[in-house]
């Protein structure tokens, strides 16, 4: 094939050189004969030589339609940077082609230079306001930044211009499910041709909604058409949301295995992991068992398809700290999120006489971010494909590279395969091990982990003393209780189980069941999932445990935090998941001195409530069998003068909970003796 290259490229630059009148034109014939043929290396060879010469007139806008296919075949290939160069070389040639403009904002919302992207497309639609790929880029734009009306209006505008465009439709699938609505994402795409783009499409809606089992049908469906492996993956790493019981579990786990044992052993290989199949694990810390072995064998399958995953930025190989650490912190929920509640105090209040700090904020912007970046010592947004942001960050030099939370979405997960620091740790926002060699700690604490939790954990394991938190204590206004405001009835005893519906493990009904059993005027109270087939697979669950659900049970839809707060207030008594309990919801309970009932496992995830019981001294709302967490459900939500008393000790003592100096001083010290272990 070089050869044959060398040939092509020799010959239309002997015709060049002695002046032939045809040569230019032979030049980019051969150029788009290369791109249809798939051939964009020798396409680009060939027009460079062309451009090295001057291009006629008449041959001008031909060579900026070349030079733009070139570098659509180049997005293509995943390679924004180069595509950018031939679409500036497409609009100089041709600066009133509106294709061009909309191609390089594009790429350059592909490399996250979203503001240099905006000007572009409004550059296209200025010479055109039909251009159909301006308006799918401008769409995509503001998908990316959060801003899902403006991109759902204007990815319907693209599809008013051409509705068999399989891209519009698909992104504008993708949008509508992102802003919640998931049966119009799915009507539209069912009014289009069935292709491996919108299957997949499909396939993200419907996990998105819970169901995993037709998702799979849908991603294995675009598999066979269009033998993308990166939607093998998608359907590999596919686990329920709400499992139907322990042998569900069981067997998903065993599918798991074997889908990540069979490409590993198949060798596929997926160039950007983060965009093209763009999920991650998550629903593993659900099940209650140690995922240590499918992190790391998912890690291992990752390594060999993407090994650019394992970058490694270039100051560490002659890396000496400074007197102040430069510390990164790099997560995409700094923002209106439990994450920014749980780490907003530490990045405020970092002893800056040891530490200098970073701020590393993708995706979404709000006013808490504007609040989080406004008090680290410098911030950066950013955005755009996961080499982009590995240079940004490398850029920094950083000593220590801190990862508040990895697993609950993409970026992060491939992000922490690479070595950007010397000193690389994550927290516990996701409870869970993330199966990565290239973290150096993960940082949780002497009662948050049991002295045996290193076997479940691929990272070490540093287990601090004390409640290892540092946050700012919840306003503690006057909530009044009222149950009439959210259809609550008053001649019944609440029983309040406020988490996420997918917390709830099968093993969990049950004991919910024997709390309903013993209390006949007893109703549970949830809330309803984003998507209604969630809360009706976990109804559909625990109907099998209790029968009289129907009569038994209360979900309220989504809640504002105030009404979120109100409701904890008003229970008679709020309970704990087991298996995978409350974290920040716990400790903003205990500010408004509300008891909650937990029993605690083997694992981090169920026994953040109880490690912060053991900060404040209280032991009697912590269970020690299923058994006794109903007998104690059941007291509080009976005994009013033993409630009143736990909450007023409650109210006492929460405040030792929350920025408690003596906690974030173990954590500096931590943090620097990991930097003095690698000197």
């Amino acid at each position: 094939m070089e050869a044959k290259h060398d040939l092509e490229c020799q010959m239309i630059e002997r015709l060049l050189e002695s002046g032939h009148p045809q040569a230019f034109a032979k030049g980019l014939m051969m150029a788009d004969s290369a791109l249809q043929g798939g051939d964009g290396k020798l396409a680009q060879s060939l027009l460079e030589l062309l451009g090295a010469h001057p291009t006629p007139g008449d041959m001008a806008l031909a060579m900026a339609q070349l030079a733009s296919d070139t570098g659509a075949w180049l997005m293509t290939s995943g390679d924004a940077v180069a595509a950018l160069d031939w679409f500036g070389r497409s609009c100089h040639l041709a600066p009133k082609l509106s294709v061009p403009w909309a191609n390089q904002g594009a790429a350059l919302i592909r490399l996250g230079r979203m503001a240099e992207a905006k000007t572009a497309l409004d550059r296209a639609l200025d010479l055109d306001k039909n251009c159909l790929s301006a308006w799918i880029a401008l769409g995509n734009l503001a998908h990316a930044e959060g801003r899902f009306d403006d991109a759902i209006e204007a990815l319907q505008n693209a599809l008013a211009l051409d509705a068999s465009s399989d891209a519009a439709r698909c992104d504008l699938a993708e949008a509508l499910k992102d802003k919640g609505l998931f049966d119009q994402a799915l009507d539209v795409l069912s009014n289009g041709q069935e292709s491996p783009g919108s299957l997949t499409a499909q396939g993200n809606i419907l996990k998105s909604m819970g169901d995993s089992e037709a998702a799979a049908q849908a991603y294995l469906a675009a598999y066979l058409q269009g033998g993308d492996p990166a939607t093998r993956a998608k359907s590999v790493l596919l686990t329920p949301v709400i499992p139907d019981d322990l042998e569900q579990i069981a067997s998903c786990r065993r599918k798991l295995e074997e889908g990540l044992q069979a490409m590993i052993a198949d060798k596929i290989l997926i160039d950007d992991p983060e965009r093209a199949v763009g999920t991650t694990l998550f629903h593993l810390a659900y099940h209650g068992l140690s995922d240590r072995p499918l992190m790391e064998l998912a890690a291992r399958f990752w390594r060999q398809a993407c090994p650019s995953l394992a970058f490694e930025a270039p100051h560490i190989k002659a890396w000496a700290p400074g007197r102040r650490l430069k510390i990164g912190f790099v997560s995409r929920h700094l923002h209106a999120h439990t994450m920014a509640k749980l780490n907003r105090g530490i990045i405020a209040d970092l002893d800056r006489e040891r530490f200098e700090v970073f701020v590393f904020q993708i995706g979404k912007i709000d006013d808490t971010a504007r609040e989080i970046a406004a008090t680290a010592d410098h911030a950066c947004s950013l955005a755009g494909p996961l080499d982009t942001i590995r240079a940004t960050i490398a850029e920094a030099k950083l000593d220590i590279l801190y990862y508040p939370d990895i697993g609950m979405e993409p970026t992060t997960y491939f992000l922490a395969h690479a070595r950007l620091a010397p000193v690389q740790v994550v927290a516990c926002g996701h409870p869970d091990s993330t199966g990565l060699d290239s973290l150096d700690a993960f940082l949780s604490g002497d009662p948050l982990d049991q002295p045996n939790a290193q076997a479940h954990y691929t990272e070490p394991l540093l287990r601090l003393s004390g409640f290892p938190f540092y946050l700012r204590q919840p306003a503690t206004g006057s909530l009044m209780p009222d149950r009439e405001k959210l259809g609550l009835p008053e001649n019944k005893r609440l029983y309040v189980c406020p988490q996420s519906l997918f917390k709830f493990h099968p093993e969990f009904d049950a004991m919910l069941g024997d709390i309903l059993k013993r209390d006949p005027r007893g109703q549970l109270v949830l809330i309803e999932q984003l998507h209604p087939l969630i809360t009706a697979r976990l109804k559909a669950r625990m109907q099998k445990t209790i029968p009289d659900l129907n009569e038994r049970l209360i979900v309220l839809g989504r809640l504002s935090p105030t009404d979120f707060m109100t409701l904890l207030v008003l229970a008679d008594a709020v309970l704990d998941p087991w298996r995978f309990g409350g974290g920040s919801s716990s400790l903003e309970a205990f500010a408004q001195g509300v008891p909650v009932v937990t029993l605690p496992g083997d694992y981090l995830r169920e026994r953040v409530t109880m490690a912060a019981y053991a900060k404040m001294g209280i032991q009697e709302l912590v269970a020690d069998s299923a058994q006794s967490y109903a007998d104690i459900a059941l007291r509080l939500a009976q005994d009013f003068s033993w409630g009143a008393k736990l909450a007023d000790h409650l109210r006492r003592e929460a405040p030792a909970l929350f920025l408690d100096r003596a906690e974030l001083t173990r954590m500096e010290e931590a943090l620097i003796g990991l930097v003095e272990g690698k000197r």
